[in-house]
């Protein structure tokens, strides 16, 4: 005699009933979660791994006085507008859409109007009043 499954969770005979039926469906659901589980032994494993993996980027960051952490924020921020400058010249925009980009640019990296910090804003500021030029440019 043939094993019945509770209702609701008998395999669909057709694959037209298989994707209407949600009970089918969670149940498959279930069946993978449990599947995939991980064993608490395996997540150990990973907390210690995450925690060794913290630890050694702890360590391998260089001690860097804070004028050399405000010059590699300084070269970070170039390059970012470099990349927004290179963009303006594969797509070529309108005069008035480069105008407005350079003006938000200036706004935003202005010392007095800006978020950061005053040294930062003031080299960035003088970066793009020289290279003016080169977002105005037809």
């Amino acid at each position: 005699m043939p094993k019945i499954a509770p209702a609701g969770t008998q395999k669909p005979r057709h694959r037209k009933e298989e994707v209407f039926n949600i009970n089918f469906i969670k149940s498959e659901l279930k069946l993978k979660k449990i599947r995939i589980a991980p064993s608490p032994q395996r997540l150990l494993n990973l907390q210690k791994i995450k925690m060794i993996q913290e630890v050694n980027k702890e360590i391998q960051k260089p001690n860097l006085s804070p004028e050399d952490e405000v010059k590699i924020e300084i070269l970070k921020k170039k390059i970012a507008i470099n990349n927004i400058m290179g963009s303006l010249r594969s797509e070529r925009p309108p005069l008035e859409e480069r105008k407005n980009i350079y003006k938000n640019l200036l706004l935003e990296y202005h010392p007095d109007k800006g978020n950061y910090e005053k040294e930062i804003a003031e080299d960035l500021f003088n970066y793009l009043q020289m290279s003016k030029h080169m977002f105005i440019e037809d």
